[in-house]
């Protein structure tokens, strides 16, 4: 009988790890883990888009307005790695908050708006990847491409509104750097799950159960 037990608590574990992620989500609020992912990758963030001159990089070889646009895609790829290891609505908003701090206080060009224009970039990431995962399709590269790509696309146009960009260029420049951060947010956000996923199989916890195509070598062993 003791077993039977055994191996029926053992085959209900295994299949808690491997069940398809997005059905549940354990806990209201924040846990410590998931406030230590808000808080770290929020930092590393803000302090990864101040120094690392990828602005500068861009204008060498395309020297016209609106080409730093297509870096935009590093301004969001935070939020969704926050996200796609919580899996929590708000999470992404929270850490988009500490990230424009952090960025203010490194003497952002926007000012203290660019706390706002982080706040409207991590929301739309919550707000796209929550959707997608009502319908279990969070951890699809579709969705990271289209919360990243929408996140970099609608903040441009206020961005530019707050700088005066908007009301002095020509529509066609304006409409080709809102397309380089439409791209530049698909390319991140791919970029971002192939992080996220790659972090998992080296076996960081994360408060989800893990599909089998990102589980750890360990996990994977003991199912076979």
């Amino acid at each position: 009988m003791e077993k039977k037990r055994q191996n029926s608590s053992s085959e209900s574990v295994e299949e808690t790890k491997f069940q398809q992620t997005g059905v549940t989500n354990r806990t209201r609020g924040f846990s410590t883990r998931d406030l230590l992912y808000i808080s770290i990758l929020g930092v590393v963030g803000g302090i990864v888009v101040s120094v690392l001159p990828l602005d500068a990089l861009i204008k060498i070889w395309y020297p016209f307005e609106g080409g730093i646009a297509l870096v935009s895609g590093q301004q969001v790829i935070w939020f969704a790695l926050v996200f796609g290891f919580s899996k929590k609505f708000g999470a992404a908003t929270a850490s988009s908050f500490i990230k424009g701090v952090v960025e203010f206080i490194f003497a952002n060009n926007l000012g203290a708006f660019v706390i706002a224009i982080d706040l409207l970039e991590g929301f739309i990431v919550d707000l796209i990847l929550t959707i997608a995962m009502k319908y279990h399709q969070e951890d699809t590269k579709l969705a990271w491409a289209l919360a990243c790509g929408l996140s970099c696309l609608l903040q441009m146009p206020v961005v530019w509104l707050l700088n005066g960009k908007l009301l002095i260029l020509p529509l066609l420049i304006s409409l080709t750097a809102f397309d380089f951060a439409f791209i530049s947010g698909i390319l991140f956000g791919l970029l971002g799950k192939l992080v996220r996923d790659n972090v998992i199989r080296a076996g960081v916890p994360v408060p989800f159960s893990i599909p089998a195509e990102i589980a750890p070598e360990t996990m994977s062993q003991e199912v076979s």
